[in-house]
């Protein structure tokens, strides 16, 4: 029995990988470019419409008093009531005169 002989072309063959590795760079470039360009629009050239965006988001607190009421045990005895407190807070650098 006579063995298959096959004749290969590896100059062919090699031609081929060679262009569709080239291929294949090229458009992982094409990519990359599109996106390094898409980070450049957005970063450099919309900068002053996101930092706007940015500087009005800004969480705002708003402390929000409880309801509170009086609390009675069992028998009726008043265990807590409303007692009115104040805080005064003091920025030492927007006092003039501190020593006042």
């Amino acid at each position: 029995m006579a063995r298959g002989i096959t004749i290969k072309d590896y100059l062919a063959e090699s031609r081929l990988t060679i262009a569709r590795a080239t291929w294949a760079v090229a458009i992982i470039g094409l990519l990359l470019a599109l996106l390094i360009g898409r980070l450049v629009y957005l970063q450099v050239v919309l900068h002053e419409h996101y930092a706007t965006l940015s500087k009005e988001n800004w969480v705002k607190l708003l402390p929000i008093p409880p309801t509170r009421g009086l609390i009675y045990d069992r028998n009726g005895v008043l265990l807590a009531e409303n007692v009115p407190t104040y805080n005064l807070e003091i920025t030492p650098e927007q006092v003039k005169d501190l020593k006042a």
